[in-house]
Protein backbone atom coordinates (compact mmCIF):
# COMPACT_ATOMS: atom_id res chain seq x y z
CA UNK A 1 0.00 0.00 0.00
CA UNK A 2 0.97 3.66 -0.30
CA UNK A 3 1.37 4.06 3.49
CA UNK A 4 3.54 0.97 3.63
CA UNK A 5 5.68 2.34 0.81
CA UNK A 6 6.12 5.63 2.70
CA UNK A 7 7.30 3.70 5.77
CA UNK A 8 9.80 1.78 3.64
CA UNK A 9 11.13 4.95 2.09
CA UNK A 10 11.44 6.55 5.54
CA UNK A 11 13.57 3.64 6.73
CA UNK A 12 15.49 3.83 3.46
CA UNK A 13 16.39 7.52 3.95
CA UNK A 14 17.74 6.79 7.43
CA UNK A 15 19.59 3.76 6.05
CA UNK A 16 21.35 5.93 3.45
CA UNK A 17 22.58 8.31 6.13
CA UNK A 18 23.81 5.38 8.25
CA UNK A 19 25.51 3.76 5.26
CA UNK A 20 27.34 6.97 4.42
CA UNK A 21 28.58 7.39 8.01
CA UNK A 22 29.62 3.73 8.10
CA UNK A 23 31.44 4.01 4.78
CA UNK A 24 33.38 7.05 6.01
CA UNK A 25 34.59 5.31 9.19
CA UNK A 26 35.00 1.81 7.77
CA UNK A 27 38.12 0.28 6.32
CA UNK A 28 36.00 -1.59 3.78
CA UNK A 29 35.99 -0.55 0.16
CA UNK A 30 32.98 1.74 -0.26
CA UNK A 31 31.58 -0.38 -3.10
CA UNK A 32 30.78 -3.09 -0.54
CA UNK A 33 27.86 -0.94 0.60
CA UNK A 34 26.22 -1.19 -2.80
CA UNK A 35 23.58 -3.82 -3.55
CA UNK A 36 20.32 -4.64 -5.30
CA UNK A 37 18.63 -2.00 -3.17
CA UNK A 38 20.05 0.68 -5.54
CA UNK A 39 18.01 -0.63 -8.46
CA UNK A 40 14.93 -1.19 -6.32
CA UNK A 41 14.78 2.34 -4.98
CA UNK A 42 15.60 3.90 -8.37
CA UNK A 43 12.64 1.99 -9.80
CA UNK A 44 10.18 2.77 -6.99
CA UNK A 45 11.27 6.07 -5.49
CA UNK A 46 10.09 9.57 -6.33
CA UNK A 47 12.59 12.02 -7.90
CA UNK A 48 13.71 13.31 -4.51
CA UNK A 49 14.54 9.83 -3.18
CA UNK A 50 16.11 8.84 -6.50
CA UNK A 51 18.32 11.88 -6.12
CA UNK A 52 19.43 10.64 -2.69
CA UNK A 53 20.34 7.25 -4.14
CA UNK A 54 22.34 8.86 -6.91
CA UNK A 55 24.16 11.11 -4.44
CA UNK A 56 25.10 8.07 -2.39
CA UNK A 57 26.47 6.47 -5.58
CA UNK A 58 28.52 9.64 -6.10
CA UNK A 59 29.92 9.29 -2.60
CA UNK A 60 30.78 5.63 -3.14
CA UNK A 61 32.55 6.31 -6.44
CA UNK A 62 34.62 9.12 -4.94
CA UNK A 63 35.99 6.71 -2.29
CA UNK A 64 36.07 3.46 -4.31
CA UNK A 65 39.23 1.54 -5.05
CA UNK A 66 39.76 0.21 -8.56
CA UNK A 67 40.19 -3.54 -8.76
CA UNK A 68 38.40 -6.40 -10.44
CA UNK A 69 35.83 -6.79 -7.65
CA UNK A 70 35.02 -3.08 -7.36
CA UNK A 71 34.70 -2.71 -11.12
CA UNK A 72 32.22 -5.60 -11.19
CA UNK A 73 30.25 -4.06 -8.30
CA UNK A 74 30.15 -0.62 -9.93
CA UNK A 75 28.96 -2.08 -13.20
CA UNK A 76 26.33 -4.30 -11.56
CA UNK A 77 24.99 -1.99 -8.86
CA UNK A 78 25.53 1.49 -10.36
CA UNK A 79 25.83 1.48 -14.14
CA UNK A 80 23.14 -1.13 -14.89
CA UNK A 81 20.53 0.30 -12.48
CA UNK A 82 21.06 3.84 -13.81
CA UNK A 83 20.69 2.54 -17.36
CA UNK A 84 17.29 1.05 -16.45
CA UNK A 85 16.36 4.20 -14.56
CA UNK A 86 17.07 6.41 -17.59
CA UNK A 87 14.91 4.22 -19.81
CA UNK A 88 11.95 3.74 -17.48
CA UNK A 89 11.76 6.99 -15.49
CA UNK A 90 11.90 9.63 -18.25
CA UNK A 91 9.25 11.84 -16.60
CA UNK A 92 11.34 12.01 -13.43
CA UNK A 93 14.61 12.50 -15.26
CA UNK A 94 14.51 16.27 -15.61
CA UNK A 95 14.83 16.82 -11.87
CA UNK A 96 17.89 14.64 -11.40
CA UNK A 97 19.58 14.01 -14.74
CA UNK A 98 22.54 16.25 -13.79
CA UNK A 99 23.43 14.02 -10.87
CA UNK A 100 22.79 10.89 -12.96
CA UNK A 101 25.18 12.27 -15.59
CA UNK A 102 27.76 12.98 -12.91
CA UNK A 103 27.53 9.45 -11.48
CA UNK A 104 28.05 7.94 -14.92
CA UNK A 105 30.91 10.37 -15.61
CA UNK A 106 32.59 9.37 -12.33
CA UNK A 107 32.13 5.69 -13.21
CA UNK A 108 33.60 6.32 -16.67
CA UNK A 109 36.65 8.13 -15.27
CA UNK A 110 37.15 5.62 -12.46
CA UNK A 111 37.60 2.87 -15.04
CA UNK A 112 40.54 4.77 -16.57
CA UNK A 113 42.60 4.10 -13.43
CA UNK A 114 43.21 0.57 -14.63
CA UNK A 115 42.88 0.68 -18.42
CA UNK A 116 42.42 -3.00 -19.19
CA UNK A 117 40.15 -4.61 -21.81
CA UNK A 118 37.28 -5.26 -19.39
CA UNK A 119 37.27 -1.65 -18.20
CA UNK A 120 37.37 -0.41 -21.79
CA UNK A 121 34.27 -2.46 -22.60
CA UNK A 122 32.40 -1.06 -19.59
CA UNK A 123 33.43 2.48 -20.54
CA UNK A 124 32.08 1.89 -24.03
CA UNK A 125 28.83 0.64 -22.53
CA UNK A 126 28.56 3.72 -20.29
CA UNK A 127 29.15 5.98 -23.28
CA UNK A 128 26.38 4.24 -25.22
CA UNK A 129 23.99 4.76 -22.29
CA UNK A 130 24.50 8.52 -22.41
CA UNK A 131 24.56 8.90 -26.20
CA UNK A 132 21.49 9.75 -28.31
CA UNK A 133 19.15 8.17 -29.16
CA UNK A 134 19.55 6.14 -25.95
CA UNK A 135 19.12 9.35 -23.94
CA UNK A 136 18.22 13.01 -24.42
CA UNK A 137 20.69 15.58 -25.73
CA UNK A 138 20.62 17.57 -22.45
CA UNK A 139 21.67 14.45 -20.52
CA UNK A 140 24.33 13.56 -23.10
CA UNK A 141 25.78 17.08 -23.05
CA UNK A 142 25.77 17.15 -19.25
CA UNK A 143 27.67 13.81 -19.15
CA UNK A 144 30.17 15.09 -21.71
CA UNK A 145 30.69 18.32 -19.78
CA UNK A 146 31.30 16.43 -16.51
CA UNK A 147 33.89 14.25 -18.25
CA UNK A 148 35.68 17.23 -19.80
CA UNK A 149 35.54 19.15 -16.51
CA UNK A 150 36.93 16.35 -14.31
CA UNK A 151 39.34 14.54 -16.62
CA UNK A 152 42.90 15.08 -17.74
CA UNK A 153 43.66 16.24 -21.27
CA UNK A 154 44.84 12.72 -22.10
CA UNK A 155 41.46 11.18 -21.21
CA UNK A 156 39.61 13.90 -23.14
CA UNK A 157 41.82 13.29 -26.18
CA UNK A 158 41.23 9.54 -26.01
CA UNK A 159 37.48 10.00 -25.71
CA UNK A 160 37.48 12.38 -28.69
CA UNK A 161 39.48 9.88 -30.71
CA UNK A 162 37.11 7.01 -29.90
CA UNK A 163 33.77 8.87 -30.06
CA UNK A 164 34.32 12.03 -32.16
CA UNK A 165 31.19 11.48 -34.30
CA UNK A 166 28.88 11.14 -31.30
CA UNK A 167 30.53 14.06 -29.51
CA UNK A 168 30.15 16.28 -32.59
CA UNK A 169 26.47 15.34 -32.81
CA UNK A 170 25.83 16.13 -29.13
CA UNK A 171 27.68 19.46 -29.12
CA UNK A 172 26.19 20.59 -32.44
CA UNK A 173 22.70 20.04 -31.03
CA UNK A 174 23.73 22.05 -27.96
CA UNK A 175 24.96 24.83 -30.27
CA UNK A 176 21.69 24.78 -32.25
CA UNK A 177 19.53 24.83 -29.13
CA UNK A 178 21.60 27.60 -27.55
CA UNK A 179 21.08 29.84 -30.57
CA UNK A 180 17.31 29.31 -30.72
CA UNK A 181 16.93 29.81 -26.97
CA UNK A 182 19.30 32.81 -27.06
CA UNK A 183 20.90 31.63 -23.83
CA UNK A 184 22.72 34.21 -21.75
CA UNK A 185 26.42 33.97 -22.63
CA UNK A 186 27.30 36.47 -19.88
CA UNK A 187 26.60 33.84 -17.24
CA UNK A 188 30.16 32.76 -16.32
CA UNK A 189 29.25 29.18 -15.38
CA UNK A 190 27.14 28.72 -18.51
CA UNK A 191 29.82 30.28 -20.71
CA UNK A 192 32.51 28.02 -19.25
CA UNK A 193 30.42 24.94 -19.95
CA UNK A 194 29.50 26.13 -23.45
CA UNK A 195 33.13 26.98 -24.30
CA UNK A 196 34.36 23.59 -23.09
CA UNK A 197 31.81 21.78 -25.23
CA UNK A 198 32.61 23.95 -28.26
CA UNK A 199 36.32 23.17 -27.94
CA UNK A 200 35.42 19.47 -28.00
CA UNK A 201 33.50 19.99 -31.26
CA UNK A 202 36.21 22.11 -32.90
CA UNK A 203 38.90 19.57 -31.96
CA UNK A 204 37.22 16.79 -33.99
CA UNK A 205 39.73 15.35 -36.48
CA UNK A 206 37.39 16.09 -39.41
CA UNK A 207 37.85 19.83 -38.77
CA UNK A 208 41.65 19.83 -38.71
CA UNK A 209 41.76 21.87 -41.95
CA UNK A 210 39.79 24.78 -40.44
CA UNK A 211 40.71 24.35 -36.77
CA UNK A 212 42.51 27.68 -36.53
CA UNK A 213 39.46 29.48 -37.98
CA UNK A 214 37.11 27.62 -35.62
CA UNK A 215 39.24 28.52 -32.61
CA UNK A 216 38.90 32.19 -33.54
CA UNK A 217 35.11 32.04 -33.24
CA UNK A 218 33.74 33.88 -30.23
CA UNK A 219 31.58 31.64 -27.96
CA UNK A 220 29.70 34.74 -26.76
CA UNK A 221 28.71 35.88 -30.26
CA UNK A 222 24.98 35.54 -30.95
CA UNK A 223 25.56 34.53 -34.59
CA UNK A 224 28.18 31.89 -33.78
CA UNK A 225 26.22 29.10 -35.46
CA UNK A 226 25.98 31.16 -38.69
CA UNK A 227 29.78 31.57 -38.79
CA UNK A 228 30.25 27.86 -38.14
CA UNK A 229 27.91 26.86 -41.00
CA UNK A 230 29.63 29.30 -43.37
CA UNK A 231 33.02 27.75 -42.55
CA UNK A 232 31.60 24.30 -43.33
CA UNK A 233 30.60 25.55 -46.78
CA UNK A 234 34.05 26.79 -47.79
CA UNK A 235 35.80 23.77 -46.28
CA UNK A 236 33.56 21.29 -48.12
CA UNK A 237 33.85 23.07 -51.47
CA UNK A 238 37.65 22.95 -51.31
CA UNK A 239 37.79 19.17 -50.81
CA UNK A 240 38.51 16.51 -53.45
CA UNK A 241 35.45 14.37 -54.21
CA UNK A 242 36.45 11.33 -52.12
CA UNK A 243 37.33 13.43 -49.07
CA UNK A 244 34.16 15.45 -49.56
CA UNK A 245 32.01 12.31 -49.39
CA UNK A 246 33.63 11.25 -46.12
CA UNK A 247 33.15 14.74 -44.71
CA UNK A 248 29.52 14.74 -45.84
CA UNK A 249 28.92 11.47 -43.97
CA UNK A 250 30.40 13.02 -40.83
CA UNK A 251 28.26 16.16 -41.15
CA UNK A 252 25.13 14.05 -41.61
CA UNK A 253 25.93 12.25 -38.37
CA UNK A 254 26.48 15.61 -36.73
CA UNK A 255 23.04 16.78 -37.94
CA UNK A 256 21.17 13.78 -36.50
CA UNK A 257 18.49 14.86 -34.05
CA UNK A 258 18.62 18.53 -35.10
CA UNK A 259 14.95 18.49 -36.15
CA UNK A 260 13.91 17.18 -32.71
CA UNK A 261 16.11 19.71 -30.94
CA UNK A 262 14.63 22.60 -32.94
CA UNK A 263 11.08 21.31 -32.55
CA UNK A 264 11.53 20.96 -28.80
CA UNK A 265 12.86 24.51 -28.47
CA UNK A 266 9.96 25.83 -30.55
CA UNK A 267 7.19 23.98 -28.71
CA UNK A 268 4.60 26.36 -27.28
CA UNK A 269 6.10 29.49 -28.86
CA UNK A 270 4.32 31.70 -31.39
CA UNK A 271 5.56 33.81 -34.28
CA UNK A 272 5.75 36.78 -31.96
CA UNK A 273 8.40 34.96 -29.97
CA UNK A 274 12.05 35.52 -30.92
CA UNK A 275 12.67 31.78 -30.88
CA UNK A 276 10.57 31.20 -33.97
CA UNK A 277 12.30 34.00 -35.86
CA UNK A 278 15.79 32.77 -34.92
CA UNK A 279 14.90 29.20 -35.85
CA UNK A 280 13.73 30.08 -39.36
CA UNK A 281 16.64 32.46 -39.94
CA UNK A 282 19.01 29.64 -39.01
CA UNK A 283 17.27 27.15 -41.31
CA UNK A 284 17.38 29.66 -44.17
CA UNK A 285 21.12 30.15 -43.61
CA UNK A 286 21.69 26.39 -43.75
CA UNK A 287 19.63 26.01 -46.93
CA UNK A 288 21.43 28.93 -48.55
CA UNK A 289 25.00 28.03 -47.51
CA UNK A 290 25.30 24.23 -47.49
CA UNK A 291 22.42 22.66 -49.48
CA UNK A 292 24.69 20.26 -51.37
CA UNK A 293 26.43 19.19 -48.17
CA UNK A 294 23.04 18.24 -46.68
CA UNK A 295 21.58 16.50 -49.75
CA UNK A 296 22.04 13.24 -51.64
CA UNK A 297 19.48 12.47 -54.38
CA UNK A 298 19.53 8.75 -53.56
CA UNK A 299 19.12 9.18 -49.78
CA UNK A 300 15.62 9.87 -48.42
CA UNK A 301 17.13 10.66 -45.02
CA UNK A 302 19.08 13.67 -46.31
CA UNK A 303 19.09 16.34 -43.57
CA UNK A 304 17.77 19.00 -45.94
CA UNK A 305 14.75 16.81 -46.81
CA UNK A 306 13.97 16.14 -43.17
CA UNK A 307 14.25 19.82 -42.20
CA UNK A 308 12.18 20.97 -45.17
CA UNK A 309 9.41 18.49 -44.46
CA UNK A 310 9.21 19.32 -40.76
CA UNK A 311 9.54 23.11 -40.78
CA UNK A 312 8.22 24.15 -44.20
CA UNK A 313 5.83 21.44 -45.34
CA UNK A 314 4.33 20.39 -42.00
CA UNK A 315 4.87 23.57 -39.99
CA UNK A 316 2.34 24.80 -37.48
CA UNK A 317 -0.12 27.44 -38.63
CA UNK A 318 1.27 30.05 -36.25
CA UNK A 319 4.78 29.69 -37.71
CA UNK A 320 3.76 30.54 -41.29
CA UNK A 321 4.69 34.21 -41.11
CA UNK A 322 8.28 33.50 -40.12
CA UNK A 323 8.47 30.77 -42.76
CA UNK A 324 7.32 33.09 -45.54
CA UNK A 325 9.93 35.69 -44.62
CA UNK A 326 12.86 33.31 -45.24
CA UNK A 327 11.49 31.55 -48.34
CA UNK A 328 13.59 33.52 -50.87
CA UNK A 329 16.80 32.21 -49.27
CA UNK A 330 15.36 28.72 -48.87
CA UNK A 331 14.29 28.43 -52.51
CA UNK A 332 17.58 29.86 -53.70
CA UNK A 333 19.37 27.13 -51.75
CA UNK A 334 17.03 24.46 -53.10
CA UNK A 335 17.66 25.65 -56.65
CA UNK A 336 21.34 24.74 -56.23
CA UNK A 337 20.75 21.01 -55.71
CA UNK A 338 19.74 18.45 -58.29
CA UNK A 339 16.62 16.55 -57.29
CA UNK A 340 15.18 15.59 -60.67
CA UNK A 341 15.19 11.95 -59.59
CA UNK A 342 13.39 12.72 -56.33
CA UNK A 343 9.73 13.18 -57.24
CA UNK A 344 8.60 13.16 -53.61
CA UNK A 345 10.84 16.11 -52.73
CA UNK A 346 9.68 17.97 -55.83
CA UNK A 347 6.05 17.50 -54.81
CA UNK A 348 6.85 18.77 -51.33
CA UNK A 349 8.45 21.89 -52.77
CA UNK A 350 5.54 22.76 -55.05
CA UNK A 351 3.12 22.20 -52.17
CA UNK A 352 4.91 24.97 -50.31
CA UNK A 353 4.81 27.13 -53.47
CA UNK A 354 1.06 26.59 -53.68
CA UNK A 355 0.72 27.51 -50.03
CA UNK A 356 2.59 30.74 -50.73
CA UNK A 357 0.14 31.66 -53.50
CA UNK A 358 -2.81 31.07 -51.19
CA UNK A 359 -1.22 33.15 -48.42
CA UNK A 360 -0.31 36.12 -50.61
CA UNK A 361 -3.65 36.02 -52.44
CA UNK A 362 -5.27 37.28 -49.25
CA UNK A 363 -3.60 40.67 -49.78
CA UNK A 364 -4.98 43.62 -51.71
CA UNK A 365 -3.78 43.57 -55.34
CA UNK A 366 -2.28 47.07 -55.30
CA UNK A 367 -0.28 46.22 -52.17
CA UNK A 368 0.67 42.86 -53.66
CA UNK A 369 2.42 44.42 -56.65
CA UNK A 370 4.73 46.33 -54.30
CA UNK A 371 5.35 43.47 -51.88
CA UNK A 372 9.15 43.00 -51.61
CA UNK A 373 8.62 39.33 -50.84
CA UNK A 374 6.87 38.78 -54.17
CA UNK A 375 9.37 40.88 -56.07
CA UNK A 376 12.40 39.03 -54.67
CA UNK A 377 11.18 35.45 -54.42
CA UNK A 378 11.84 34.34 -57.97
CA UNK A 379 14.81 36.60 -58.62
CA UNK A 380 16.51 35.00 -55.61
CA UNK A 381 15.49 31.49 -56.59
CA UNK A 382 16.55 31.62 -60.24
CA UNK A 383 19.09 34.43 -60.45
CA UNK A 384 22.04 32.45 -61.83
CA UNK A 385 20.67 30.77 -64.93
CA UNK A 386 24.07 29.36 -65.96
CA UNK A 387 24.01 26.71 -63.22
CA UNK A 388 22.51 23.39 -64.24
CA UNK A 389 20.72 22.75 -60.89
CA UNK A 390 18.93 26.09 -61.25
CA UNK A 391 17.76 25.07 -64.72
CA UNK A 392 16.49 21.80 -63.28
CA UNK A 393 14.62 23.64 -60.54
CA UNK A 394 13.04 25.99 -63.05
CA UNK A 395 12.16 23.13 -65.41
CA UNK A 396 10.46 21.23 -62.59
CA UNK A 397 8.52 24.32 -61.56
CA UNK A 398 7.33 24.95 -65.13
CA UNK A 399 6.21 21.33 -65.42
CA UNK A 400 4.18 21.75 -62.25
CA UNK A 401 2.49 24.92 -63.50
CA UNK A 402 1.59 23.36 -66.86
CA UNK A 403 0.31 20.13 -65.30
CA UNK A 404 -3.51 20.05 -65.70
CA UNK A 405 -3.80 18.28 -62.34
CA UNK A 406 -2.04 21.07 -60.46
CA UNK A 407 -5.31 23.01 -60.31
CA UNK A 408 -3.77 26.39 -61.06
CA UNK A 409 -6.50 27.53 -63.44
CA UNK A 410 -9.57 26.74 -61.33
CA UNK A 411 -11.42 29.89 -62.31
CA UNK A 412 -13.39 31.60 -60.99
CA UNK A 413 -13.00 29.92 -57.59
CA UNK A 414 -9.27 30.55 -57.15
CA UNK A 415 -8.78 33.69 -59.19
CA UNK A 416 -6.93 35.46 -56.35
CA UNK A 417 -4.45 32.59 -56.05
CA UNK A 418 -4.07 32.48 -59.83
CA UNK A 419 -3.41 36.22 -59.96
CA UNK A 420 -0.50 35.78 -57.57
CA UNK A 421 0.89 32.88 -59.59
CA UNK A 422 0.75 34.95 -62.80
CA UNK A 423 2.51 37.80 -61.04
CA UNK A 424 5.24 35.37 -59.96
CA UNK A 425 5.63 34.09 -63.52
CA UNK A 426 5.80 37.63 -64.88
CA UNK A 427 8.56 38.57 -62.41
CA UNK A 428 10.46 35.42 -63.29
CA UNK A 429 10.38 36.02 -67.03
CA UNK A 430 11.44 39.65 -66.63
CA UNK A 431 14.52 38.48 -64.71
CA UNK A 432 15.50 35.94 -67.38
CA UNK A 433 17.97 36.82 -70.12
CA UNK A 434 18.86 33.43 -71.61
CA UNK A 435 16.94 33.02 -74.91
CA UNK A 436 16.97 29.20 -74.76
CA UNK A 437 15.39 29.26 -71.30
CA UNK A 438 12.76 31.76 -72.40
CA UNK A 439 11.85 29.60 -75.40
CA UNK A 440 11.52 26.57 -73.16
CA UNK A 441 9.31 28.58 -70.77
CA UNK A 442 7.10 29.76 -73.65
CA UNK A 443 6.68 26.21 -74.92
CA UNK A 444 5.75 25.02 -71.43
CA UNK A 445 3.58 27.94 -70.39
CA UNK A 446 1.78 28.79 -73.62
CA UNK A 447 -1.01 26.13 -73.39
CA UNK A 448 -1.52 26.96 -69.72
CA UNK A 449 -1.71 30.71 -70.35
CA UNK A 450 -4.13 30.24 -73.24
CA UNK A 451 -6.40 28.12 -71.06
CA UNK A 452 -6.27 30.67 -68.24
CA UNK A 453 -7.15 33.49 -70.65
CA UNK A 454 -10.02 31.43 -72.07
CA UNK A 455 -11.46 30.78 -68.60
CA UNK A 456 -10.99 34.45 -67.71
CA UNK A 457 -12.98 35.54 -70.77
CA UNK A 458 -15.67 32.98 -70.12
CA UNK A 459 -16.15 33.68 -66.42
CA UNK A 460 -15.60 37.46 -66.53
CA UNK A 461 -12.74 37.26 -64.03
CA UNK A 462 -11.00 40.34 -62.66
CA UNK A 463 -8.94 42.42 -65.11
CA UNK A 464 -5.48 41.66 -63.56
CA UNK A 465 -5.63 38.05 -64.76
CA UNK A 466 -6.18 39.02 -68.41
CA UNK A 467 -3.60 41.80 -68.40
CA UNK A 468 -1.00 39.66 -66.61
CA UNK A 469 -1.37 36.84 -69.16
CA UNK A 470 -1.10 39.35 -72.00
CA UNK A 471 2.02 40.94 -70.48
CA UNK A 472 3.72 37.57 -69.98
CA UNK A 473 3.04 36.45 -73.56
CA UNK A 474 4.09 39.82 -74.98
CA UNK A 475 7.41 39.61 -73.13
CA UNK A 476 8.01 36.03 -74.28
CA UNK A 477 7.03 36.78 -77.90
CA UNK A 478 9.40 39.75 -77.96
CA UNK A 479 12.32 37.78 -76.56
CA UNK A 480 11.95 34.56 -78.59
CA UNK A 481 11.95 33.66 -82.27
CA UNK A 482 8.67 32.54 -83.84
CA UNK A 483 10.54 30.88 -86.69
CA UNK A 484 12.34 28.61 -84.24
CA UNK A 485 9.34 27.90 -82.06
CA UNK A 486 6.07 26.96 -83.77
CA UNK A 487 3.20 27.19 -81.31
CA UNK A 488 0.46 26.47 -83.86
CA UNK A 489 0.05 22.75 -82.91
CA UNK A 490 -0.44 23.70 -79.26
CA UNK A 491 -2.94 26.37 -80.28
CA UNK A 492 -4.89 23.96 -82.47
CA UNK A 493 -5.02 21.43 -79.66
CA UNK A 494 -6.38 24.14 -77.37
CA UNK A 495 -9.02 25.05 -79.99
CA UNK A 496 -10.17 21.45 -80.41
CA UNK A 497 -10.54 21.11 -76.66
CA UNK A 498 -12.77 24.16 -76.24
CA UNK A 499 -14.62 24.69 -79.52
CA UNK A 500 -17.50 22.26 -79.05
CA UNK A 501 -19.23 24.11 -76.22
CA UNK A 502 -22.13 26.49 -76.66
CA UNK A 503 -20.05 29.59 -75.86
CA UNK A 504 -16.75 28.13 -77.00
CA UNK A 505 -16.27 29.69 -80.47
CA UNK A 506 -17.09 33.24 -79.40
CA UNK A 507 -15.02 32.95 -76.20
CA UNK A 508 -12.10 31.63 -78.26
CA UNK A 509 -12.23 34.66 -80.54
CA UNK A 510 -12.35 36.96 -77.51
CA UNK A 511 -9.32 35.12 -76.16
CA UNK A 512 -7.36 35.71 -79.37
CA UNK A 513 -8.32 39.37 -79.43
CA UNK A 514 -6.62 39.74 -76.04
CA UNK A 515 -3.36 38.21 -77.19
CA UNK A 516 -0.52 40.67 -77.75
CA UNK A 517 -0.28 41.71 -81.38
CA UNK A 518 3.49 41.33 -81.56
CA UNK A 519 4.38 37.70 -82.25
CA UNK A 520 0.81 36.43 -82.30
CA UNK A 521 -0.02 37.20 -85.95
CA UNK A 522 1.14 33.87 -87.32
CA UNK A 523 -0.49 31.88 -84.52
CA UNK A 524 -3.82 33.69 -84.58
CA UNK A 525 -4.10 33.72 -88.37
CA UNK A 526 -3.42 30.00 -88.69
CA UNK A 527 -5.60 29.12 -85.71
CA UNK A 528 -8.66 31.07 -86.81
CA UNK A 529 -8.47 29.52 -90.26
CA UNK A 530 -8.15 26.14 -88.57
CA UNK A 531 -11.16 26.95 -86.41
CA UNK A 532 -13.30 27.93 -89.40
CA UNK A 533 -12.38 24.68 -91.13
CA UNK A 534 -13.10 22.65 -87.99
CA UNK A 535 -16.53 24.26 -87.53
CA UNK A 536 -17.29 23.43 -91.20
CA UNK A 537 -20.01 26.04 -91.70
CA UNK A 538 -21.34 25.87 -88.12
CA UNK A 539 -19.91 29.28 -87.25
CA UNK A 540 -22.59 31.79 -86.33
CA UNK A 541 -22.66 35.36 -87.56
CA UNK A 542 -21.13 36.84 -84.41
CA UNK A 543 -18.17 34.44 -84.53
CA UNK A 544 -17.53 35.11 -88.24
CA UNK A 545 -17.71 38.87 -87.75
CA UNK A 546 -15.38 38.81 -84.73
CA UNK A 547 -12.83 36.47 -86.27
CA UNK A 548 -12.68 38.61 -89.42
CA UNK A 549 -12.22 41.65 -87.22
CA UNK A 550 -9.36 39.95 -85.35
CA UNK A 551 -7.64 38.98 -88.60
CA UNK A 552 -8.10 42.46 -90.03
CA UNK A 553 -6.58 43.98 -86.90
CA UNK A 554 -3.41 41.93 -87.35
CA UNK A 555 -2.94 42.90 -91.01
Amino acid sequence: TESRQCQIFGVFSKMLNDLECLAVSSNFDSVMFLGTWVEMFLEEGDPQRCGKVLKFCQFVLDKANVNEISVTMINKFVVKPIQKFLKSRTKDLEQCFNIAADVLAKSYLKLYTDDNEKNKNIRTEIFSIVSPPSCSYPLASEFLYRILEQSSSEISTNMLHDHHTTLANVVFNVLIGSHVMLEDKNDSAGLEKFSLLLKCLFDCPQFVGIRSKLQNLNPQKEGLIFDFVSLLKGFYQSMPFSEGQLFKNFVWKMFEGVQETLNTKLAGHTTEDGRCKRLYQLLAHMFEQIPNLLYNPSRPNSPILILFQMFFLKRDQQNKRQMFQVLPKVFWGLSLISYRSNNIFLKDIVKVFDDVYAHVAEKDWNMRKKDPFLVTLFTSSFADEAEEPVRSFRHAFMNHISDPDSGHCNLPKDHEKLTVLLFFIGRLELCTKDKAILENDLEKLYPFLLQVLFYAMKSKSPEPIKSLVSDILRHLFERTSQSELDLTPATNSFLCKNVNTSEGPVTLVKTFRYLPELGAVKIVTASLEFLKTTLNGRANYEFTLMSDEVLKGFQ
